[in-house]
C-alpha cells in the first residue's frame, strides 16, 4: 500500500511540474528622472514597437543629459520579477512616483506621446 501511495505522489508531482510554463524572458530598462523612476519592460518579441519606446528615450536622453547618469539594463525571467509582460501589452513603460503608478503606456504607442509622458518626468 505505502508504495503505491508512493507511486501516486510522484505520478501527481510529475503532472504538476509539467503543467509549469516556461519562464518567460524579459528586459528591464530603468532609469531615475528628479523624483520618478521610468521602467521599460520588453519581452523582445515586437521589435517594430520596442524600438519606437527605445527611440524616444534615446532622443530624450539627448535633450536631458543629467537625467540619464543612472540607466540599468537587466535580462531576467518573468519568475525573477513582480513584472510580466503580456503578449498584447508588449512593450510596457512604467512611470512610478514614490511607489505608486502615475502613467502606464503599453503597446503601440506614438512615439510623441511616449515623449510627451516622458518629459513631464524631467520638467518636475
Amino acid at each position: 500500500m505505502l508504495q503505491k501511495t508512493a507511486f501516486l505522489l510522484v505520478l501527481f508531482l510529475l503532472f504538476l511540474a509539467s503543467c509549469q510554463q516556461p519562464a518567460e524572458k524579459i528586459e528591464i530598462i530603468t532609469f531615475h528622472p528628479s523624483d520618478y523612476d521610468v521602467i521599460l519592460l520588453t519581452d523582445q518579441s515586437k521589435t517594430n514597437m520596442e524600438e519606437i519606446y527605445l527611440d524616444a528615450i534615446i532622443e530624450l536622453k539627448a535633450k536631458y543629459p543629467s537625467e540619464f547618469n543612472q540607466v540599468s539594463s537587466k535580462a531576467t525571467s518573468t519568475h525573477e520579477t513582480n513584472f510580466s509582460v503580456g503578449n498584447d501589452e508588449n512593450p510596457t513603460l512604467l512611470i512610478t512616483k514614490n511607489g505608486q503608478t502615475v502613467k502606464e503606456l503599453s503597446g503601440k504607442t506614438p512615439k510623441k506621446e511616449i515623449i510627451k509622458h516622458l518629459e513631464l518626468t524631467m520638467e518636475k
